[in-house]
């Protein structure tokens, strides 16, 4: 009895719970760490070093090139000169801040393309370094064609049919062939300039004018004619297709030779038909 009676009283006592929330906030106040001077001082020294370090790396993008570039570190030995035939390398030394004997580090390749690519006559040009001591540039230059006359001065036509220079000095470049007449905004027609420009290329090696000068008169309706003031000879082309008039001048060039070798106009703007006029025929 005394078992039963010592064992209905542990069961009827309550056990208090234990309070595991009030535990687990005393753990976090003393897990937290408390905000002290020398946390405050810590912070604001590693933001000044990492502000520090970054100001350092600019400084030296900055200035280190420049310093590097004037010291005797990979002197400029050669320039070597592609696809050039007005340019060689003294020329190139002329027009460009490119110096032998300084460093090849001190040379920047686009400044140097920049100031290249301002002389009209080059069309296109690529620098680079060659280490240790050598630059390469790469040039596509323009020639001169034809020279059209407006009476006043000279402007320079490229294979391309592009104005890309213009003189004062109308005798300047003798040898190109004259492009005369009604030229008044020629520059404009983009498309008769290339036509132009492939006539003369083509006329260029033509037996028809056995390397006399030669120039082109230009209507208003924008017919070419040919003028050889060494012969005295005209030779009309009309509007287009002059490839096909050429040839078929140069095809009747060996019979005319024969039998009209003195004549002085001949028109070749009719289709088949070919007009032929001696000289002095009136």
């Amino acid at each position: 009895m005394a078992t039963s009676l010592s064992t209905m009283a542990r069961a009827g006592t309550r056990r208090r719970p234990v309070r595991k929330n009030r535990l687990d906030r005393v753990n976090r106040k003393r897990s937290t760490p408390r905000f002290t001077g020398d946390t405050f001082l810590g912070e604001v020294y590693g933001t000044f070093s990492i502000c520090l370090l970054f100001f350092l790396l600019l400084a030296a993008a900055r200035f280190l090139p420049e310093g590097l570039a004037h010291l005797p570190l990979f002197p400029l030995r050669e320039i070597v000169v592609e696809g050039g035939n007005r340019f060689d390398e003294a020329r190139i030394l002329t027009h460009s801040d490119l110096c032998l004997g300084n460093s090849l580090l001190s040379v920047d390749p686009i400044r140097i393309e920049r100031q290249l690519a301002r002389n009209p006559w080059i069309r296109k040009v690529k620098v680079d370094r060659i280490w240790p001591s050598r630059i390469a540039v790469r040039l596509e230059e323009r020639r001169a064609v034809a020279a059209l006359d407006s009476g006043k001065e000279l402007a320079l036509l490229d294979e391309r049919g592009t104005i890309f220079l213009r003189l004062s000095d109308r005798a300047a470049f003798p040898t190109l062939p004259r492009i005369v007449g009604e030229v008044r905004g020629l520059e404009q027609e983009s498309y008769f300039m290339s036509e132009i420009s492939g006539l003369v290329l083509r006329l260029h090696d033509s037996p028809i004018l056995d390397g006399h000068r030669y120039a082109l008169h230009v209507d208003r309706d924008r017919s070419l004619t040919i003028l050889d003031p060494v012969e005295e000879r005209e030779i009309h082309l009309g509007r287009g297709a002059y490839e096909r008039k050429i040839e078929k001048f140069e095809s009747l060039w060996p019979k005319l030779e024969a039998e009209e070798p003195d004549f002085e106009f001949i028109d070749l703007s009719f289709g088949t038909r070919v007009v032929v006029r001696r000289k002095g025929a009136g």
